[in-house]
């Protein structure tokens, strides 16, 4: 369950902003310490992340615009078909009983007989980008897909 507070926070994917791939600096600005290929394959793999998870114009909309997204735009973003989030709601203490809520709900979807099928979908919906994530590698022997 993914759970954020409405009256504090935001999400954001802020990297338009940095402006981390200026060519080179203008006069009197300091060249950016972070360049293309620092990290290898961190760009396509942080989006193989947002595009397994929302539709890709949200993910546009995300990336292109830098837009910060409040708790309750997280999880409101229906013009998409998606949100950030599951939850807004006020106040830590909240936050939490909401997640606990929404955990204990899923939790009767897997049961211990049942703990196997709701790994293997799991897996199913986002293997495309697991094996991406992986580099090929079997996501399930890496540890990754556990964490799903």
């Amino acid at each position: 369950a993914r759970v954020m507070r409405s009256d504090r926070g935001f999400i954001c994917m802020n990297e338009i902003d940095l402006a981390l791939f200026a060519p080179k600096p203008r006069p009197g600005e300091k060249e950016s310490p972070i360049k293309p290929g620092l990290f290898k394959d961190a760009d396509m793999k942080m989006m193989s992340v947002l595009l397994a998870k929302l539709p890709i114009p949200f993910v546009r909309e995300i990336v292109l615009t830098g837009k910060r997204y409040d708790g309750v735009q997280a999880a409101n973003a229906s013009r998409f078909g998606a949100s950030l989030v599951d939850a807004a709601v006020e106040g830590e203490e909240n936050m939490l009983n909401k997640a606990i809520e929404m955990a204990k709900e899923l939790a009767k979807k897997s049961p211990p007989r049942n703990r196997r099928t709701v790994s293997v979908l799991k897996y199913e919906l986002v293997r495309q980008y697991l094996l991406l994530l992986t580099e090929g590698a079997d996501p399930i022997s890496s540890g990754i897909a556990s964490s799903l």
